[in-house]
């Protein structure tokens, strides 16, 4: 969930324009209400970060006191709902500041429309602010590391150190905010260095000017994200899986798929993560990575399961598939509904842009959220459908419950080592209770007629056919393409 939030931070940041004063959208008793002096706008925003920690710090800490009083779990769940209450606060606060108060703006005045430099500073209070709220979190984390370095000495498993406050609150960092600020900075950069030299290189070409702009910018950002794998792999603290028997077989295993990787590559998270990765879409510059936690707990098997699960993201392009569902979905919904809005003509001045810009959002997220959890059901299917055919040899074999256990097993472990209830929904993927009731059901299929498989086929299709339509929208209705 903290991705999200650091991406729609990141979002609300580079959206956002206009002078340091109070938008007009807010009716005249909330301005009044609201309203400050433009020269307070630095102060109130950095007052409104701050106020955020003092709450989260109190039940943190009241948390803290009852865990080591009664010893229950709860405790825990609380302290942890406070810290996402927060998180969303910090968010919530950003936005206000930026389109109520046009904190971006602010910034601006002081420091010029420099390359990069305005969205970060503007966004770097709620980091900073985000940071800090790991920090007052970490009394909960430390008794959970504890508890978690006594079960495994009873139990003989590896031990690693616990770390203190401000390790806890690096990797939190490197893990959760890290890979999104890299890839807002450098596409910001890139956007405004555009912005700022294609008058010089457009001059003269007329209409066809904005042809080679876009053609240049999404060059760009494409170059973008194929190589930010390699950044994301020295951020995240990783290192190459070492040669070994394990090595060969997970080797092999891409090699059966026909699935290339750059690497692959140990995450190391001091223990403390149970988990597996896919990133990057160029084959050359993509990365699997196990945490250090998975290879010490899983079996051998479970392993296998878990590989084969990251091989379907990319054997199937989940990655480049969802990326397209959320620029197709944004660019559709923004144009359906400003076509909408313009010939109702019943919005007041000036909402049009903040209610089509709202709804290409939030569709866009819901469609994020539904497709990447079809994405996610499809791997797992795609981890049985692998044990099956690594058991039998056959083409087309038959599913039984040991292959669909593997990728079970694996999923179980990760809820009982990260302390994530079973039944607890995930946005992007689903809860995990559910995941593994569907592999369950996938018992006595054949490996080429699993539901899920002719699902994203349809989805896929869906996917093209929408963006085929809002081709056909902006081709016909170039003033539908005006928020894009």
């Amino acid at each position: 969930m903290t991705h999200l939030i650091v991406l729609l931070m990141v979002v609300a940041v580079g959206a956002s324009s206009g002078p340091a004063e109070t938008v007009g959208w807010l009716p005249s008793w909330a301005q009044d209400a609201l309203g400050v002096a433009q020269e307070h706008v630095v102060l109130t925003t950095l007052t409104g970060f701050a106020a955020l920690l003092l709450p989260c710090w109190g039940e943190v800490a009241r948390c803290s006191r009852r865990m080591d009083r009664t010893g229950r779990a709860k405790w825990v769940r609380r302290a942890d709902r406070a810290l996402l209450l927060m998180q969303w606060g910090v968010l919530g606060w950003l936005a206000f500041a930026c389109y109520g108060r046009g904190w971006l703006g602010a910034v601006r005045s002081a420091t010029g429309d420099t390359v990069a430099l305005d969205e970060v500073l503007a966004l770097a209070p709620a980091v900073v602010a985000l940071t800090l709220l790991w920090l007052v979190f970490w009394p909960v984390e430390r008794r959970i590391r504890e508890a978690m370095q006594f079960n495994r000495l009873d139990a003989g498993e590896p031990v690693h150190p616990i770390g203190g406050r401000w390790t806890y609150t690096s990797d939190q960092l490197r893990t959760h905010a890290g890979p999104t600020l890299i890839a807002a900075m450098l596409l910001f950069g890139w956007i405004e260095c555009v912005d700022l030299l294609s008058p010089r290189f457009t001059e003269g070409l007329g209409s066809s000017g904005d042809a080679v702009t876009g053609v240049v910018l999404g060059a760009g950002a494409v170059a973008i994200v194929a190589v930010l794998p390699v950044v994301w792999r020295l951020v995240w603290r990783t290192r190459r899986l070492p040669e070994g028997a394990l090595r060969d077989e997970l080797d092999a295993l891409c090699a059966r798929h026909n699935v290339r990787v750059g690497d692959l590559l140990v995450w190391e998270t001091r223990g403390v993560l149970l988990n597996g990765a896919l990133v990057g879409v160029v084959p050359r510059l993509r990365y699997i990575l196990l945490t250090d936690a998975l290879l010490e707990r899983l079996d051998a098997r479970q392993v296998e399961a878990v590989m084969a699960h990251e091989i379907a993201h990319a054997k199937h392009r989940h990655i480049p598939w969802l990326i397209a569902t959320v620029l197709i979905s944004v660019g559709l919904i923004s144009s359906v509904v400003s076509l909408v809005i313009a010939e109702a003509a019943a919005l007041p001045a000036g909402w049009e842009t903040w209610v089509a810009g709202g709804a290409s959002i939030v569709g866009a997220g819901l469609m994020l959220g539904m497709v990447s959890r079809r994405f996610e059901q499809q791997a797992d299917a795609f981890a049985a459908q692998h044990l099956a055919l690594a058991r039998t040899g056959e083409p087309d074999p038959t599913i039984e419950a040991g292959d669909a256990q593997g990728m079970m097993g694996a999923l179980e472990a990760v809820a009982r080592f990260n302390h994530i209830p079973p039944a607890k929904r995930s946005f992007r993927h689903g809860s995990i209770r559910a995941r593994q009731r569907r592999l369950q059901r996938l018992v006595g299929a054949r490996r080429s007629s699993v539901p899920v498989d002719g699902f994203v086929r349809w989805l896929k299709r869906s996917v093209l056919v929408a963006g085929a339509v809002m081709g056909l929208l902006l081709w016909r209705f170039p003033e539908a393409g005006a928020l894009l």
